[in-house]
């Protein structure tokens, strides 16, 4: 199955459950970032996330690849590094 666009997203029809759940997970991806809490990021995110710091040249894959930027140093600080 190809993956949606962002148009198609658009004009999903939201509904009150749907809308808490993303607001929870704002709120938990939020709260994450602010600790600094990598491994609290990552659980929020897709199992297919792509991580992507593009003036750097790099990029991750799903949450297996994720927390290689730890040792790395390219997420392991707060708020700012995402």
């Amino acid at each position: 199955m190809a993956a949606l666009t962002i148009r198609q997203r658009l004009g999903w029809t939201i509904t009150p459950e749907r809308y808490q759940q993303v607001r929870r997970l704002w709120i938990d991806h939020s709260k994450a970032e602010d600790w600094p809490d990598l491994a609290g990021r990552i659980a929020t995110l897709a199992e297919d996330c792509v991580y992507e710091i593009m003036p750097a040249g790099r990029r991750w894959k799903g949450h297996e690849g994720s927390p290689c930027s730890i040792s790395t140093g390219a997420a392991s600080g707060g708020p700012s590094s995402t």
